[in-house]
């Protein structure tokens, strides 16, 4: 339990701020856009990284002992994951890497850990990264990135939604539009 909630705050640590910001009125979209970005990459970097996660988890069920300890507490908080049986059916031709680790903290690692890590990345990904052309098109028609140059991508992708409309629609001639409207 103690490992599990390691787990979360360190996941919690780098994907609050980005919540809050999101959350904010009056945000920036570009700002957004990069602290997507930079939270995606953290998660990445952050998600093989078990054996600090397991550290802290140690770390804080020695703190919780030595205070069970000192108010002469009979309680202990357990320092190692429990191991269990692992039922395992070795199939004909399998080879004997095939065969499932033992270890409670290496199942834990495998089945946890990385699982949650990658439906995180997975989820943030999915969410938000696969819009930011989008969203970046999007910040262009705010007026105070307006009467900046726009960079060469820029509103590619909301002039093909809108050539759906109009076939006539250019890059070129909307961001010439944009910036008549912002002066």
């Amino acid at each position: 339990m103690i490992v599990t909630a390691q787990l979360y705050l360190r996941i919690f640590a780098s994907t609050t701020p980005l919540s809050k910001y999101l959350q904010t009125s009056g945000m920036d979209i570009l700002q957004a856009q990069r602290m997507v970005s930079d939270t995606i990459k953290l998660q990445t970097t952050d998600s093989r990284r078990f054996e600090t996660v397991y550290s802290a988890a140690t770390k804080f069920a020695e703190w919780i002992n030595t205070g069970l300890e000192e108010r002469n507490c009979d309680q202990e908080v357990e320092m190692i994951l429990a191991e269990g049986r692992v039922s395992f059916k070795k199939m004909p031709g399998m080879s004997t890497k095939e065969v499932p680790t033992t270890l409670a903290k290496d199942r834990f690692r495998i089945g946890v850990y990385n699982t949650v890590m990658d439906m995180v990345i997975q989820s943030l990904t999915t969410r938000f990264k696969t819009h930011l052309t989008l969203a970046a098109d999007i910040a262009c028609l705010d007026l105070k990135n307006v009467n900046q140059s726009f960079p060469g991508n820029a509103l590619v992708k909301l002039c093909s939604l809108l050539q759906n409309i109009d076939s006539s629609i250019t890059v070129q001639t909307l961001q010439e539009e944009l910036q008549d409207f912002a002066a």
